[in-house]
């Protein structure tokens, strides 16, 4: 191989006490979206998505519709999550409920992020201000109950969700960039993680869980980002995981013994991400999307700072509009700029 070409590669921290890493979920909550100019769609939209969580966790009215769109969408798990709890005391109840609600809907904003274009969505982020402001008028409160009633469906949207309803909009616009869409683009992205996950492996002690965890590791979100929201460890402990299913087949199959002696404790993780910082000899081009929250797993993202390689053989690009796959050639999802980008990389490491 002369060159090798990964595209949004992530290189999770490996951990010594667990394999969840939760720079990709402060990423998601802090840089996808973030840059866009002043009054634009992306930019107010971008104001928005950070103040929602909180809102939903603040706002007992908004919190309860977001519950009531969720016995929509899902009546099962709907009672599921209210039968979990119901023997705990109200506080304790709330808490785990407001939890479980900003769990969701930061699982399908990473959807959202990783596979559609922000440009395309932005505009459809609903005004958290006007969910929650103080309406006295029949005006206002007609305006902030559709507000409210948005914001639910706007949580409990999922990527694919989305997806079709961009396609959608695309459609009107143009019936041969929804054809290469859907034949080369979307297909990727139909199913989330847990569908994917729940439709090939049905064994709970399935070693894909355990291979999974090992070799890719798990992202977990950081609760305590959410400024002056405190939620308590009993709170949190089942809660913020990207995939949940795999962090508990891989907790119960190691609780019970039978994969036990397999977890490496964040070695072969952090060992990659150390070859990949300071000894890697083979000429690496990685491609990362901006707004993709698994760019929080670059082996350069620290402390809020994107770096670079120090290698001369290992090169790292960052594009703003592109999202989380490798298909240059659709400029809906890479732009020509970017492309060019990409390719003139291509050529000079190839001299």
């Amino acid at each position: 191989m002369n060159l090798y070409i990964p595209f949004c590669a992530p290189f999770l921290k490996g951990t010594y006490d667990s394999c969840n890493d939760p720079e990709i979920g402060k990423y998601l909550y802090n840089e996808s979206g973030k840059g866009y100019a002043a009054g634009s769609d992306e930019e107010k939209a971008y104001q928005r998505l950070r103040k929602m969580p909180v809102a939903i966790i603040t706002d007992e009215v908004l919190r309860e519709i977001c519950l009531q769109q969720f016995h929509k969408n899902n009546a099962a798990g709907y009672l599921e999550l209210i039968d979990k709890y119901k023997d705990m005391d109200a506080q304790a109840k709330e808490e785990r409920v407001s939890c479980a609600i900003v769990n969701t809907y930061f699982c399908h904003l990473f959807g959202k992020f990783s596979y559609l274009p922000f440009k395309e969505w932005a505009h459809i982020v609903p005004d958290i201000e006007t969910a929650t402001m103080d309406a006295t008028t029949d005006e206002q409160i007609a305006a902030k109950a559709l507000a409210m009633k948005q914001v639910a469906e706007f949580v409990y949207m999922s990527d694919r969700a989305l997806s079709d309803s961009i396609n959608r909009e695309n459609m009107r616009k143009s019936l041969q960039d929804l054809t290469l869409a859907k034949s080369a683009v979307q297909q990727p992205a139909t199913l989330n993680d847990n569908e994917i996950i729940e439709f090939l492996y049905r064994d709970s002690d399935s070693p894909y869980f355990i291979q999974a965890v090992k070799e890719l590791g798990n992202i977990r979100f950081d609760f305590s980002m959410l400024n002056g929201v405190k939620f308590s460890s009993e709170a949190t402990e089942d809660m913020g995981y990207i995939a949940p299913t795999i962090s508990q087949m891989f907790e119960t199959s190691t609780t019970m013994k039978k994969y036990a002696n397999q977890w490496d404790h964040g070695q072969l993780m952090t060992n990659v991400r150390n070859w990949a910082q300071s000894s890697c000899t083979a000429n690496i081009l990685f491609v990362y999307a901006k707004n993709d929250p698994w760019t929080g797993g670059s082996p350069w993202w620290n402390n809020n700072t994107m770096g670079k390689p120090t290698l001369d053989n290992v090169k790292q690009l960052v594009l703003p509009n592109t999202v989380h796959n490798n298909f240059i050639y659709i400029e809906r999802y890479f732009s020509e700029a970017e492309k060019l980008q990409v390719t003139s990389a291509i050529d000079v490491m190839l001299k």
